[in-house]
């Protein structure tokens, strides 16, 4: 097997990250560790990488009764890091707020909810991340492979299972999505790989990645997110009856063009637009009208007068709306939102993580009414930070 390069899609840590389905957790080494690690670092937050790495054998070996192992323990956490369950921000770990949600559904025994969560975050996932810091892609997988497999598509939702040894991991560009598309209708080409065993065509092609289908396909099909069928030699995926339509509920309103992005701010503008829901302009107006139409962060930002403000300030949602999925409260309300300033406002946005962290500590110390959200500073920094892309692409 070819080493991982920089363009084709990797599949960080090191095996499946879950082997069961999630009903199932319990039953199998790896989705017992995956839970574990979520666990112990629920139970540690803030836990230094090399404290973790010392540590979590030995959890995982008193709480489930694993062996000692003596292997990378960095590969414990990054596939969880991958989907965005833990993250890593100065070497510090930490569970992400999908990541909290998703381990109280499962501790809760609420396994559909842990799914469709979990089936969220995997739409949110992108190249390059943390855990895929050498990768040079700017797009997101997942999106792609989950609207390849939508039933809306010509070849009704079946990929030929070598496709995810050949094709699938190797998308860069809109243009190679199309070369897919028009492999997913080419009689001779889904004939060829029918008849061409697959070491065969481990020999034809200079590209080969089965990494991407050991590691992250089976273990979605392991979960029941997707389906294989068909014989030992020609087998074919789809997405799993179960979760069909709420994949292509999604999925199907998504453009190929928002899985792709070549700038900072275009990530952040296709990044969380999953399930957007419509935003009520009152609540903006009110928040205006009590700030008397002053900026949060100091009453000396003066502006201009517009036609309905004497100084002119602009709201802003503390934490996006696009991010409704990851909380229980409703995000378009009065407690979200605060009268900014245009400097600030855009500040809050593309200002560098340093000045950005004061602007967020500041709100978690003076805004009482957004306590009800019970955020960190960790938290916000997860929301607010350039972290995905900043050191690949320009500002």
């Amino acid at each position: 097997m070819p080493r991982a390069n920089q363009y084709q899609w990797q599949a960080p840590g090191n095996g499946r990250l879950f082997d069961t389905s999630l009903e199932e957790w319990e039953t199998s080494l790896m989705s017992q560790r995956c839970i574990g690690v979520l666990n112990y670092i629920d139970e540690n937050p803030l836990v230094e990488k090399e404290m973790f790495e010392e540590e979590i054998a030995e959890y995982l070996q008193f709480h489930y009764g694993h062996d000692p192992n003596e292997s990378n323990k960095g590969h414990f956490f990054r596939s969880l890091e991958f989907v965005g369950f833990i993250r890593n921000i100065d070497n510090l770990l930490s569970l992400s707020i999908d990541g909290k949600n998703f381990l109280n559904s499962m501790l809760n025994k609420e396994f559909d909810k842990a799914l469709k969560s979990y089936i969220l975050q995997l739409l949110k996932t992108s190249y390059p991340n943390h855990a895929t810091i050498d990768n040079a892609l700017s797009l997101f997988p997942f999106r792609i492979m989950f609207k390849l497999m939508s039933e809306n598509s010509a070849h009704k939702g079946l990929i030929n299972k070598k496709m995810f040894l050949i094709d699938i991991p190797f998308i860069t560009n809109e243009e190679d999505v199309i070369t897919v598309l028009y492999k997913l209708q080419n009689k001779k080409y889904l004939e060829y790989l029918d008849e061409t065993p697959k070491n065969e065509l481990k020999s034809v092609y200079n590209r080969f990645y089965e990494k991407w289908y050991t590691w992250v396909v089976a273990s979605l099909r392991e979960m029941n997110i997707l389906k294989e069928i068909g014989n030992r030699r020609n087998s074919y995926l789809t997405l799993d009856d179960s979760v069909k339509d709420f994949i292509q509920d999604i999925v199907d309103e998504m453009k190929y063009e928002d899985m792709f992005f070549e700038s900072e701010k275009k990530f952040d503008e296709v990044k969380n637009r999953i399930r957007c829901k419509p935003r009520n302009p009152s609540v903006i107006s009110n928040v205006l009208e009590e700030s008397n139409f002053t900026c949060f962060f100091s009453e000396n930002h003066k502006t201009f007068p517009s036609n309905n403000r004497p100084n002119y300030v602009e709201g802003h949602h503390i934490i996006p709306v696009a991010l409704n999925d990851s909380f229980s409260e409703e995000l378009d309300c009065e407690e979200n939102v605060i009268a900014l300033c245009p400097n600030c406002h855009k500040a809050m946005h593309f200002a560098k993580n340093e000045y950005k962290e004061e602007l967020l500590s500041y709100i978690l110390e003076n805004n009482k009414e957004f306590s009800k959200f019970d955020l960190s500073l960790e938290d916000m920094k997860e929301i607010y930070f350039n972290k995905q892309i900043s050191d690949k692409v320009e500002d």
